[in-house]
């Protein structure tokens, strides 16, 4: 099974970056392991590792007074989703305590990626930072 190569890779490497660009969340990362499932969850928010996909619309549907309909294509642009202010305060601020941060970035439903191993999958990269 190959399922979630690309993006495990890419989850990673944009954590990283991300952590390396805000070094304050970093240290608070390094200085508390107890935070790495909900440093997961915001990182993962703040920087996706997919950024967009398509989807084959299979029922009509009206969204924002705009007809899809059944057998077209829409694009879904991930990290829009995931910096709605109507979703989240302050969506554009990588913040590893945030307690609701709800996002997309592994899709959901019958199309959550199935290579995603959750923060325990990941914990060994950010203990190798400290």
């Amino acid at each position: 099974m190959f399922a979630g190569n690309d993006t495990t890779t890419n989850l990673i490497r944009n954590e990283m970056l991300a952590l390396l660009q805000n070094l304050d969340q970093l240290w608070l990362l390094q200085g508390n392991a107890g935070l790495i499932g909900l440093a997961t969850e915001g990182l993962s928010r703040y920087d996706n590792p997919v950024q967009e996909t398509a989807r084959m619309v299979n029922v009509h549907i009206e969204i924002g007074g705009k007809v899809i309909k059944a057998g077209e294509l829409v694009m879904l642009c991930y990290t829009s989703v995931n910096r709605d202010p109507k979703q989240l305060e302050d969506p554009n601020r990588l913040n590893m305590t945030r307690a609701v941060n709800r996002h997309s970035a592994f899709a959901q439903g019958i199309h959550h990626c199935l290579g995603f191993s959750g923060p325990s999958g990941i914990s060994d990269s950010y203990q190798r930072l400290g």
